[in-house]
């Protein structure tokens, strides 16, 4: 270490300067400040830090500071009880926007690597141990350099280049728009590793200004990103080959639309070397964030390592976890999804199957851009107009029905239940070939309560978007995507799900609350199959098992069931015979569910409410048999053949009292020498099926 340093100081252009860096140096060591000495020639010669934030640049010196004092040792018999200044920082810590470069022409770039860099680096090393006049000459002598860069850059491209590059203050608290590692750090050729923590900011809160220069100069700035995808792009950039990088930073880019073009850089390039995966941790307190270590190698790798942190406080004590070894050919720019372990081998086999998103329309409900205008809280009925409490008014109003429908959210939808009509939206829109808003003349002849309650309500909706609605059309909702399919006979989930689940709009009735819950159509190239068979795979436990696995993890084990993860779900295209017998049982539980007895506690009623789950087993059965064809028949479980010989009628067939009908045919099902009994008995006997159920 010692011969290091006095390399390093012996490059020293200033003699003075030179001599007292060498005599610091024989003082150290012959103090025995080991330590502080080591310390010292790490913070000279390889550290380097830049941040947006005077008080982060500030921070990072004051550690740097502390982490030498604590190593100094008092000698009262020397000068200053051998307590030697501390380093000028200026030149190793910036305060800059790293992700801003400074326009420079190959001419001036060509001459700093020949001139100003060599001076720049050498003002730089003689002002970290400067002090009293000296620093002072060093600091005049680097802003009369800047002074001559400034005027090379402004001869080769300009006024406003030059102004960018003379508005550097390394000596001041202040922010510079622009880093570059070889103006600001002597460091042209990359650097061995690169760490940080980059900012969690949408791309929706930047100045124009801001955004079209990422749009420009990063291959990673496409769709609604967040800045940290160009900062992991920034910082690729900023390595050497076989440089590493070390960030954490949110996952949400795995399965991300925005993630798609740093995800297709890195695994194009292999540069993958490690996760650490999180999950729904929150490592930072204070922020809902759900974060992972992402290391990364400027090399082709041929594989990486990735760790599954479940238990946080042990992988935090021991780093214990769930570590696996994963070949980089695995990776690609669609969806990252790891998983690891025993459940690997089931997940992969899965994923290779047709996706929901192949057959289904999922889409969003109404954004009105006034929902306390809009939807309304339902009181009671009084034909033909409908009693409601208003947000907007604070008070209750009567409409007239006709142009208000009933608008579902996330927490109204429940596994195979009935939609209920807790809210109403009022919809001034006529939906026939296309979405048309009703003229407000009409509105005033043909529901003149309506119009009153428009008008009362006039000033705010005008005032939407910074004045955007005034005008004829002040009363139409802030957006129209999917307005005239709100309509159609859907699935309905909602946007967050501990355990994935839906139910059924069996009439078209309901509309959606905006991105709260989401509503599912079979496209036309799939109209043979039914919502129903759909609804049964959506809730049975194979695929609530596989759901999480390609979702994004929010708070409190809550999970992100939207469009993108949804349309990965993988569905089987069942036959006539096996689409129809989960379709019956789906019909039967969604009547049952409607019965009174379904939400009673009384437990006379029991066996009844005994009566769902039992179907509910059966299809998870014949889901498995579906998914496992070999597996289950292996293993003697088949569901499929001794349901279609009970020959289980359509609901519709039933005549008379059609709940004891259902108790009938539960009775004779649930016998313990039924052979689906004895399916669902004895299923977990199934290896694929107790990995499923988390048996293994």
């Amino acid at each position: 270490w010692k011969a290091r340093q006095l390399e390093k100081a012996r490059q020293i252009l200033d003699p003075l300067a030179r001599k007292e860096a060498e005599s610091m140096i024989e003082r150290t060591f012959a103090n025995k400040q080991l330590d502080y000495g080591r310390k010292l020639f790490l913070i000279q010669n390889c550290i380097y830090g830049v941040d947006i934030q005077p008080i982060a640049v500030e921070i990072a010196k004051l550690r740097c500071f502390l982490s030498l004092v604590i190593d100094m040792q008092i000698d009262e018999s020397q000068a200053n009880r051998g307590i030697m200044a501390l380093p000028n920082l200026e030149f190793k810590f910036i305060c800059a926007n790293t992700l801003m470069g400074l326009s420079q022409s190959k001419e001036f770039s060509d001459s700093l690597a020949t001139t100003e860099i060599r001076e720049l680096k050498a003002i730089a090393t003689d002002y970290l141990i400067s002090y009293g006049a000296d620093k002072a000459s060093l600091k005049a002598n680097f802003e009369a350099m800047q002074q001559r860069m400034g005027q090379k850059l402004g001869q080769w491209t300009g006024q406003t280049e030059a102004l960018q590059l003379l508005n550097w203050h390394p000596f001041e608290h202040e922010a510079c728009a622009w880093f570059d590692p070889a103006l600001m750090f002597g460091v042209r050729d990359g650097f061995d590793m690169v760490i940080g923590n980059p900012p969690y900011i949408r791309v929706q809160g930047l100045p124009d200004t801001l955004k079209t220069y990422f749009q420009k100069n990063y291959q990673t700035a496409t769709s609604n990103y967040d800045v940290y995808i160009i900062f992991v792009e920034q910082g690729l950039k900023l390595l050497k080959p076989l440089g590493q990088l070390a960030f954490i930073l949110p996952h949400k880019f795995f399965n991300a639309q925005y993630g798609v073009e740093l995800r297709e850089l890195i695994s194009k390039e292999k540069y993958l070397q490690q996760i650490i995966h999180f999950g729904g941790h929150q490592i930072f307190e204070g922020s809902t964030n759900y974060t992972c270590l992402f290391f990364l190698q400027k090399e082709a790798r041929p594989d990486f390592r990735f760790v599954q942190v479940d238990d946080l406080a042990t992988w935090y004590s021991t780093g214990e976890a769930f570590a696996e070894t994963i070949s980089a050919d695995k990776i690609t720019a669609n969806e990252w999804n790891f998983v690891v372990g025993k459940d690997a081998h089931v997940f992969e086999r899965l994923s290779k199957l047709p996706k929901l998103g192949d057959m289904a329309d999922i889409f969003v409900g109404v954004q009105t851009s006034a929902d306390k205008v809009f939807i309304l809280d339902f009181i009671a009925e009084t034909p033909p107009m409908l009693r409601l409490y208003s947000k907007a008014l604070n008070s209750e109003v009567s409409l007239e029905k006709e142009l208000l429908i009933p608008i579902v959210s996330g927490t109204d939808v429940k596994r195979y239940l009935s939609l209920p009509k807790r809210q109403y939206i009022l919809f001034p829109y006529r939906v026939e070939n296309k979405v048309t808003l009703i003229d407000f003349n009409e509105i005033t002849n043909q529901y003149p309560e309506i119009a009153s309650y428009l008008l009362a309500n006039k000033n705010q909706l005008e005032s939407r978007e910074k004045g955007k609605f005034k005008g004829n059309e002040w009363y139409k909702f802030g957006r129209n995507q999917n307005l005239g399919i709100q309509n159609r006979i859907k699935l309905c989930i909602p946007r967050l799900v501990e355990t994935l689940f839906a139910t059924y709009d069996p009439y078209g009735d309901y509309f959606l609350d905006n991105v709260d819950v989401g509503g599912l159509t079979l496209k036309p190239a799939y109209q043979q199959y039914s919502l129903q068979y759909l609804l049964g795979l959506i809730n049975s436990k194979l695929l609530a098992w596989y759901f999480p696995k390609i979702s994004t993890p929010f708070k409190d084990g809550w999970w992100s069931a939207n469009k993108q993860f949804l349309s990965q779900l993988p569905i089987i295209l069942p036959t006539t015979e096996q689409q129809t017998a989960i379709e019956i049982l789906v019909e039967y539980i969604l009547y049952l569910t409607q019965q009174p007895f379904y939400r009673s506690k009384d437990l006379n009623l029991a066996r009844d409410r005994l009566i769902v789950h039992y179907f509910e087993q059966i299809i998870d059965g014949l889901v498995y048999e579906l998914y496992f064809p070999e597996e289950l028949y292996h293993g003697r479980k088949e569901f499929l053949i001794p349901l279609s010989q009970e020959n289980l009628p359509r609901l519709e067939q039933f005549s008379g009292d059609k709940v004891a009908a259902l108790r009938t045919i539960f009775e004779r099902l649930f016998q313990q020498d039924h052979p689906i009994r004895r399916g669902i008995y004895f299923l977990d006997t199934v290896p694929i099926v107790r990995v499923v159920q988390g048996k293994a």
